[in-house]
């Protein structure tokens, strides 16, 4: 934080972050005569694919204003021969936000950056982290939920999110990918559940808290489902069909169970 602001009820001073957007106050000599007023600099001349990616270098850039998780927006940047965004030094991200400052209607976006469940970041392609800029006091990590990643319009900076709240995304990809013939998906290796958990479609489900002195409150119980030898989380019924199978299943309980549907980050 780097710059100086005043608030105008307080009349105190604060240090911010330069890039953040703000009014402001000029001074000049008494009795010298005003100059013209700066005009504002010319519109840089973007220039696009036939199929609305932005071009810069040896990468083009798809800005989706559409909001959707994060696995959602990354399947989307795949099927285009891409990925989610990633940022590799503080010149592709001015390039970025000087893009993105321009749609209003949009607050932020997905990128590639992901956090562990032990706080460690990480590109999702596997790319080294040579550089982060994240906004002031980030990433928090609040409710130990916020594993991804998303670029702020007005700032450029970077904020962790819930990879379940939807969000615009940016995708990218690479000259030399573009129509390329896409390599066989290898078939997965079959897996199955740790011993005592239920297999239901393509996940493993457990149930805890039989016992009255085994109950927890809500946090709690999420952190179990969080250690690292499940590295899970509270169950998200999606579908009718995991309804449907957990409510069979729940014959067996006397009283209510948790799931994972919260609105913590909206209170």
């Amino acid at each position: 934080e780097h710059c100086g602001e005043i608030n105008p009820e307080s009349m105190y001073w604060n240090d911010v972050h330069c890039e953040e957007i703000y009014f402001w106050i000029c001074q000049i000599t008494k009795g010298v005569q005003l100059k013209s007023e700066p005009t504002n600099p010319p519109t840089p001349n973007y220039k696009f694919t036939s199929d609305g990616w932005l071009i810069n270098q040896d990468k083009q850039y798809y800005f989706n204003t559409n909001k959707f998780p994060m696995e959602v927006a990354r399947a989307f940047c795949k099927s285009n021969f891409g990925d989610l965004l990633v940022i590799e030094d503080n010149t592709e991200r001015k390039f970025i936000w000087k893009y993105i400052l321009q749609n209003e209607h949009v607050n932020s976006y997905f990128i590639a950056l992901q956090l562990s469940l032990d706080k460690v970041s990480s590109w999702m392609d596997g790319t080294p982290i040579q550089y982060v800029a994240w906004a002031p006091h980030e990433p928090n990590f609040a409710n130990n939920d916020e594993n991804c990643v998303v670029i702020y319009r007005t700032t450029g900076l970077w904020n962790d999110i819930n990879c379940g709240y939807p969000s615009s995304f940016i995708c990218e990809r690479h000259m030399n990918s573009i129509n390329a013939t896409i390599a066989p998906t290898p078939p997965s290796i079959k897996g199955g559940c740790p011993e005592s958990w239920l297999l239901f479609e393509n996940k493993c489900y457990k149930f805890f808290g039989f016992n009255q002195e085994d109950q927890k409150n809500w946090k709690n119980a999420r952190k179990d489902c969080q250690k690292e030898e499940f590295g899970g989380n509270l169950v998200a019924i999606l579908n009718k069909r995991v309804q449907a199978f957990l409510t069979f299943h729940l014959n067996k309980f006397q009283s209510d169970v948790w799931i994972g549907l919260n609105d913590i980050n909206e209170d």
